[in-house]
């Protein structure tokens, strides 16, 4: 079913079953139908405490994922609100996040042509260094957001991963609040 262009009524013009099941029923089904939209809040209750990593992990492949169908080929948009935290920060200390859809990396794909996996790229970061030469701070708030393009019809598994770097420094450890605030993932169909 497609999008018909609304018509401009005009004085006397006949209403037809035809035209006013077009018109409106079509054209909402259209707009409202087959939008996929997902939800999860998470209150772990206690901080996740993040140790320096070698590659992109998942910061809780247990509770922080949605696995969402698709109705529609085409676009995905995926957001994750946190907070995070890195406590006694060394030289070079870096905790960077990204959202995984199935086995893409959205940020490392998008941030300058950066390799999946780089520790220089991601959508968010935290701690004593930079992310693509923007200094980070050691504590953020972050809201990290992700469309998908050309999204096949199946079902994908959306989650917030991590890359943690510290080079030349020690004693830095990086948190996600889990006490207080929860960690909210949305997934919705555009």
């Amino acid at each position: 079913m497609a999008w018909t262009t609304p018509i401009t009524w005009a004085a006397n013009q006949q209403l037809t079953s035809a035209l006013f099941n077009q018109q409106l029923r079509d054209n909402q089904n259209w707009l409202f139908n087959g939008k996929v939209m997902s939800f999860k809040s998470y209150l772990p209750g206690t901080n996740y405490s993040i140790t320096s990593t070698s590659s992109w992990l998942f910061l809780d492949n247990t509770n922080l994922l949605i696995t969402t169908p698709t109705i529609n080929s085409g676009r995905l948009k995926a957001t994750i609100t946190f907070n995070s935290v890195i406590s006694n920060p060394g030289a070079n200390a870096i905790c960077l996040y990204d959202v995984l859809m199935d086995s893409t990396y959205f940020g490392s794909n998008q941030a300058g042509g950066a390799l999946v996996g780089s520790p220089s790229s991601g959508l968010g970061a935290v701690g004593n260094g930079s992310i693509n030469g923007v200094a980070s701070p050691a504590s953020n708030s972050l809201k990290l957001t992700a469309i998908f393009n050309s999204v096949p019809v199946t079902t994908h598994t959306i989650g917030l991963v991590y890359y943690y770097s510290v080079t030349g420094g020690s004693g830095a450890t990086c948190y996600v609040e889990g006490r207080y605030n929860p960690i909210t993932i949305t997934v919705e169909e555009l």
